[in-house]
């Protein structure tokens, strides 16, 4: 199975899983409704940053001069294509034939603009995450350099 279809997957299976407990929290907890959001909303970012972060790190480690190794902004841009467009499906099918609150949205709507928020939603913490393994990668290579004497 192909990394970025395993990441789409999962995460759209995040997505949809939160948007299912977002929408009990909020039925039953109705005055709470934007702390609701915004917990959840932090957690769909924190997997996808945390994902990208560890993502980064293996491939460092499988590639330790740092060239030569996956393209990871393709890879997370399809996994965000993917997870955005299946959350969006989903999440309407259970909205509209299993009756649980999801949102409420129309078929529409879930494939063009909740799509497009699902994907930045999970692109942009990606790259964040992906950016930090990077930074401190390099900053780990540095330090070892100055520790190593330089052979003559």
């Amino acid at each position: 199975m192909n990394s970025w279809l395993l990441r789409g997957l999962g995460l759209a299976l995040v997505h949809v899983v939160i948007r299912v407990v977002l929408g009990f929290a909020i039925a039953q907890w109705p005055l709470h409704g934007s702390i609701a959001r915004f917990a959840l909303f932090a957690v769909v970012v924190v997997v996808a940053g945390v994902w990208g972060y560890a993502d980064a790190k293996a491939d460092r480690r499988d590639f330790p001069s740092g060239r030569g190794g996956a393209d990871l902004t393709i890879g997370w841009l399809c996994a965000s294509a993917l997870g955005a467009v299946a959350a969006g499906i989903v999440c309407w099918v259970i909205g509209h034939f299993a009756k649980i609150d999801t949102g409420g949205e129309g078929l529409i709507f879930e494939l063009t603009s909740g799509a497009a928020w699902t994907l930045l939603l999970i692109f942009i913490p990606a790259m964040i995450g992906i950016g930090i393994s990077h930074f401190l990668a390099r900053r780990q290579e540095n330090h070892d350099s100055e520790r190593t004497p330089a052979s003559v």
